[in-house]
């Protein structure tokens, strides 16, 4: 029995390691899939006024993505949400510098903007 056992030895361990590698891999897929389903519970604009600048509120934001036909993302699937194209809407606006937009883990989708600093005012 022992000699058996020692033949066998590296065939169970190869076994083991097998199967935790498959199940890994099957929770890993599993996860991506949830994720890609799950729906937009809230989304957070956040506008950087550190420069005491005020030319852009969230309200221009709003309307903005409402002109690009992006009325509401709450409820839509996170694999529905361009977020390339978001970002490209709200980097057009003259007044935006730069516009960063992610979704973590709990279906947050959160826009942050930074405002670009005028030369002159008049």
């Amino acid at each position: 029995m022992k000699k058996w056992f020692k033949k066998m030895k590296p065939v169970f361990v190869f076994a083991l390691w097998t199967c935790i590698t498959v199940g890994l891999l099957i929770s890993t897929v599993a996860a991506v899939n949830y994720q890609h389903h799950l729906p937009v519970k809230s989304f957070v604009t956040n506008i950087d006024n550190s420069n005491d600048v005020f030319f852009i509120t969230q309200e221009d934001i709003h309307q903005l993505l409402i002109d690009n036909n992006y009325e509401t993302l709450i409820g839509r699937g996170l694999q529905q949400v361009d977020f390339h194209r978001l970002e490209l809407i709200v980097n057009r606006d003259p007044w935006v510098k730069q516009a960063q937009i992610f979704a973590d883990a709990n279906g947050n989708v959160t826009l942050n903007i930074t405002q670009r600093k005028p030369i002159l005012r008049i």
